[in-house]
């Protein structure tokens, strides 16, 4: 079974996730994605500048970071009819590169990262074009049997692609960030985030009438800019504790593209609009959008049980309910019978959400040993949930990485994270869901080299 595809799946797959789960990525840094990306209150190493920019203020070493990220997402969703769909296997690598520049004997420090903290490919296979069409969709007796109980065969001029359904978004943030320590225990930190976002995507759109009979494929890839702020405060009431809090601000990301819309239509349908043949109809309109991506903030703590032995905890609020509708104009695009397409709007209501996490490391020698968990909401409701949005529900994480020190100035970090999003059930139809059950995880492995100057 299919279902319809939105135009507007451009745009909300891009704004799904920039924050908060699916595909958005689960932080920044190796060691803090060994550890739960419980950092706000930790913020002692490079990683500082995306989690509590403040913590930069306490670093002692200028420090040259670089990664590889590797994501794989693995969904389920069983429609209405029992029909199962998988998403196929994509090959997502994430590099990423941090610096921190210390002063000594100055209150300042900076630091400049280039990473990708959003960036993810998924791909559905949902549709085969028909062979065959009943005469009862059509409303005409076209064997002239006297009866509509036939089916019909059906030609068509090329094919639509496998995984027809399909989106990649990546966004790099070139991040440039100062942090200044205001006396022995406290620091404070902002950082800018100049985001460059990438979105390409393929999808599928059904006519309402004829349904698998009259498949529009549109390929669309879009790109924008925009400009996003961090900040944070980091206190250390005594040698083993210290606390923090940070957060961003509400973000605006322009995005400008186009689009191939090819409208394919079999000799059956072909007929009924003037006698045509089977024929592909091409269309390349132009589409502008903006993207309001939502405020975070959350506060933590870390804690130094013994010299080698430290535990944080985490706790993230984002204001998803500030994405509700996204608009979408298109300029110069015509659907099959030449009626201009018209501004698109879409209602997405989602809700605000919460995350919280624990992580732990204890040093031995040269290794250091970590582990990590947490819990994050998904801020998709069911009246607009669909296989496009890689966050299907809450998930839950384990996390768990190594370090090793090589020389002095060398170390190079391990982490591996499991995420199990919770099985959901959609039974109340809308215009915009897709009924059906909903099951999916993702395996998420880092490695960092570090050099430390």
């Amino acid at each position: 079974m299919t279902k319809r595809f939105l135009l507007v799946i451009m745009l909300v797959l891009a704004v799904n996730l920039i924050f908060a789960g699916g595909i958005a990525l689960s932080g920044v840094g190796t060691r803090a994605k060994a550890m739960g990306g419980a950092m706000r209150g930790l913020a002692d190493d490079a990683s500082a500048m995306y989690w509590n920019p403040a913590g930069l203020s306490f670093l002692e070493e200028s420090t040259l970071s670089v990664g590889i990220h590797y994501v794989d997402f693995n969904g389920e969703w069983e429609d209405e009819s029992g029909t199962m769909f998988e998403n196929a296997d994509v090959l997502n690598l994430i590099p990423s590169a941090v610096y921190t520049k210390i002063c000594p004997d100055k209150p300042w420090n900076f630091g400049f990262g280039v990473y990708i903290p959003f960036g993810l490919s998924a791909e559905w296979d949902l549709y085969d074009m028909p062979e065959t069409i009943p005469e009862a969709v059509i409303g005409m007796d076209l064997n002239g049997d006297g009866d509509m109980d036939d089916n019909i065969p059906l030609t068509w001029e090329g094919e639509i692609q496998e995984n027809e359904k399909a989106g990649s978004l990546m966004v790099i943030d070139f991040h440039p960030t100062f942090s200044y320590q205001i006396s022995e225990k406290l620091g404070v930190g902002i950082g800018l985030s100049i985001d460059y976002a990438h979105m390409a995507i393929n999808m599928l759109d059904l006519h309402p009438l004829y349904q698998d009979y009259l498949p529009t494929y549109t390929q669309m890839e879009g790109s924008g800019m925009g400009y996003g702020l961090n900040y944070g405060i980091l206190f250390k009431p005594t040698p083993c504790l210290s606390l923090g809090f940070s957060g961003r601000l509400e973000t605006e990301l322009a995005l400008d593209g186009d689009a191939q819309i090819d409208t394919y239509i079999n000799n059956v349908i072909g007929a009924g609009l003037g006698g045509l043949p089977a024929t592909v109809i091409n269309n390349n309109p132009d589409v502008e959008a903006t993207l309001i991506l939502p405020a975070d903030y959350g506060f933590g703590f870390g804690y130094k049980i013994k010299e080698n032995w430290l535990v944080s905890a985490d706790f993230t609020y984002t204001g998803w309910e500030s994405v509700d509708v996204i608009k979408l104009d298109f300029e110069e695009g015509f659907d099959i019978m030449g009626t201009p397409i018209e501004d698109t709007e879409m209602v997405l209501n989602w809700e605000n959400t919460i995350r919280f996490g624990f992580g732990t490391e204890y040093v031995m020698g040269p290794l250091a040993y970590r582990a990590g968990y947490y819990y994050d909401e998904s801020p998709l409701v069911d009246e607009t949930m669909t296989v496009t949005f890689p966050d299907f529900s809450t998930k839950n994480a384990i996390n768990g990485g190594v370090g090793y020190v090589i020389n002095d100035n060398l170390c190079l970090d391990f982490a591996v994270e499991y995420i199990m999003m919770e099985e959901r059930e959609v039974t109340e139809p809308t215009d915009e869901n897709w009924l059906g059950i909903y099951n999916g995880n993702i395996i998420d492995i880092m490695l960092d080299l570090t050099w430390k100057f």
